[in-house]
């Protein structure tokens, strides 16, 4: 990253954690939407350099797709706190807490869910005594992506329980898959 790159997003989440931290320290809404905002800027600044450096690899391996794919998460995730940040102060979003639950399935199941298998491919083998190769990557992946945006989606439209359900069967499928 260029040093202004760097120097800017640094910049970023100083404004965030002070927006924020006035924000709970006070009891005031006033500075989370300019908090909410800096930290989004932020979290796209890192990724927006990780995805730098990834684009620089001459090959790509399964691993790779998972990370980026959970850096495309959190960034997203980014974007939706600083919506309900801005929300918070503004009124924006009618409701507020529809939101909600979709940014949290996407954190955890999309973002962390992904970088944690898409790592475990990598480190497991390492520590394991036998030549074994995991099995069932790229399925798990399918799984994993269609599982999660789906669950999101449906969780975001208030789609019927049953619908909801079926997405969130489709996200744990990738757990007998990957054991």
């Amino acid at each position: 990253v260029p040093p202004r790159g760097a120097r800017l997003t640094w910049w970023c989440f100083l404004v965030s954690v002070a927006g924020f931290s006035t924000t709970l320290i006070t009891g005031r809404d006033d500075l989370a939407p300019i908090g909410g905002i800096a930290l989004a800027a932020t979290i796209i600044g890192i990724t927006g350099h990780a995805g730098m450096v990834m684009r620089r690899a001459t090959r790509w391996n399964v691993v790779a797709v998972y990370i980026a794919v959970a850096l495309a998460c959190l960034d997203a995730v980014a974007i939706m706190g600083a919506l309900l940040a801005i929300s918070l102060h503004t009124g924006m979003l009618q409701d507020p807490l529809a939101l909600l639950a979709p940014k949290i399935l996407l954190a955890v199941g999309g973002w962390l869910g992904l970088v944690l298998v898409g790592i475990s491919y990598q480190v497991v083998p390492l520590f394991n005594v036998s030549k074994a190769r995991p099995r069932w990557a790229v399925p798990v992946l399918c799984l994993l992506i269609c599982g999660s945006l789906l669950s999101v989606v449906a969780l975001a439209l208030n789609l019927p329980a049953p619908v909801r359900v079926a997405t969130l069967k489709l996200y744990a499928a990738d757990a007998a898959l990957y054991a």
